[in-house]
């Protein structure tokens, strides 16, 4: 067997338990911020990074590690994974420019007209 291999036997069970919760927790930050920008009514930055990350990294990736560099599962899993970090991380730099703040829907003032066809919103 090789000796370079380990499994999960092997080794500190907390570093393996936060190498292996990593990706999800970068996954769950990503579904987050996606949440977050999407509900904002700002729909096409998150369409992007998605489709750049299933597309564009995820599936790349993990042709690329699973099956030109030989690593198997081992590598498709991580390919999947590291797409899900990259996609976290452009996720947050547009989460902090901010731009997601400014509202998408212009909201209507109120005219009389509008007040007098709806008597409860009219005011006494």
């Amino acid at each position: 067997m090789d000796e370079q291999r380990r499994d999960l036997t092997q080794g500190s069970l907390p570093r393996t338990l936060i190498r292996m919760a990593l990706p999800i927790l970068a996954g769950m930050t990503l579904n987050s911020l996606y949440s977050l920008v999407d509900g904002s009514g700002h729909t096409r930055p998150v369409m992007v990074i998605s489709l750049l990350r299933q597309w564009g990294m995820r599936v790349p990736m993990a042709l690329i590690l699973g099956f030109v560099a030989g690593w198997g599962s081992l590598g498709i899993y991580g390919g999947l994974a590291a797409a899900n970090v990259i996609a976290a991380v452009v996720t947050w730099m547009v989460f902090s420019m901010g731009t997601w703040a400014h509202a998408v829907v212009a909201v209507r003032a109120e005219t009389p007209d509008s007040a007098a066809a709806n008597p409860e919103t009219a005011e006494p």
